[in-house]
């Protein structure tokens, strides 16, 4: 009688804090993990708005994509910027995703790699779901932290800017009014939120006057955004690295709960998102992992070297599908997870037990 594989269980205690010594991208390769037969291989993205091509299709990214998908033939796909929420493969989203493909494959430059790697994961028949956390869920752990709603509204706005100057939008004053305040009146990521309690441009303006670290005007402030956390740090920076721990705990208990499901996943993320995670995939599958560079980078190819991080001990997982965390996020990255687990369960991809085990963790 066979034995059932353990699940793994990721400690998100051990997410390393993005430093200055992290600064830097190699370019996008594979770096597969491997326990039993769970395979997790893990993109690190370079996000095609920065890549300065007219050829999306082409960047190193989306052909890493093409080439990890034929040849490790994952069984489900995670992606950066879509809500775990949203579901499996959610309609609406994968149509938007069609309709963006269509337009880069016939020369507009305008595609994000999600939607690619989304389009090529309905083509070979894989599931494909977001890491993101539900806005709400952000939002509350965003307030643990001393940030108000408007607060976030703010830095997602400033932080909107670099990629829409990339596509032509938001090019001067003008251009940047007229596409904030649609993006603050429309946006999927605050309709949760009160329109009355929204964030106005006007409001913006005196939010980044109060908290820029130079005198430059917001449509300059790309690089006031890297997510550091020491004494030298600023403000904008500090809550840029405030975001992205609690987004980087919900990537990974998707992840994790799509390996324990599917087995196989690939996963396409931005590359500091795997700079700060891999510790927590070295200490699951007690493995430093192998980094394959798939196809040629057009810039020079830099040597692919795995982040610092502590050395490898046992990890004891709790009798139950459960995660030891020891940060104040823990309960809403656990109904993050349990929404995950509810939409695996409609799509009948997990049983009832493991559901029940996720929900009893929220009720702890």
């Amino acid at each position: 009688m066979a034995v059932a594989e353990a699940e793994l269980h990721p400690d998100l205690s051990r997410i390393h804090a993005y430093s200055r010594e992290d600064k830097g991208h190699s370019p996008p390769a594979v770096t597969h993990f491997i326990n039993g037969q769970k395979n997790l291989y893990y993109i690190n993205a370079s996000h095609n708005y920065g890549s300065g091509t007219s050829r999306p299709l082409e960047t190193p990214t989306c052909r890493t994509i093409e080439q990890a998908i034929v040849r490790y033939k994952p069984k489900c796909v995670v992606v950066e910027a879509l809500h775990a929420n949203d579901g499996l493969s959610p309609p609406a989203i994968l149509n938007q995703a069609r309709r963006r493909v269509e337009e880069a494959r016939s020369g507009k430059p305008v595609l994000d790699e999600w939607e690619y790697a989304a389009v090529l994961a309905d083509e070979n028949g894989i599931p494909f779901i977001g890491g993101e956390p539900p806005g709400p869920l952000l939002l509350k752990e965003m307030a643990a932290q001393g940030y108000f709603a408007k607060d976030v509204m703010a830095y997602h706005l400033l932080r909107r800017i670099p990629y829409e100057k990339y596509y032509g939008r938001m090019q001067d004053e003008a251009q940047f009014v007229r596409d904030a305040e649609q993006y603050l009146r429309e946006s999927p990521e605050f309709k949760h939120i009160p329109p009355q309690d929204r964030l106005t441009v006007e409001e913006f303006r005196v939010w980044y006057d109060q908290h820029k670290s130079e005198n430059k005007n917001y449509l300059d402030a790309d690089s006031d955004l890297t997510p550091f956390s020491d004494k030298d740090a600023t403000y904008l920076q500090i809550m840029s690295y405030a975001e992205m721990m609690i987004r980087d705990k919900s990537a990974i208990s998707t992840i994790s709960d799509a390996l324990n499901t599917y087995g196989d996943v690939l996963v396409i993320y931005g590359g500091s998102h795997l700079t700060t995670s891999r510790p927590v995939w070295e200490q699951m599958f007690q493995s430093k992992g192998e980094t394959v560079q798939l196809v040629p980078d057009d810039r020079k190819l830099l040597p692919v070297a795995p982040a610092k991080s502590d050395p490898i001990v046992p990890h004891n997982p709790p009798a139950k599908r459960n995660i030891i965390i020891k940060v104040a996020a823990g309960a809403s990255i656990a109904l993050a997870g349990l929404m995950t687990a509810d939409f695996l369960l409609q799509q009948g991809k997990a049983s009832k037990k493991v559901l029940e085990s996720v929900r009893g963790w929220v009720g702890r």
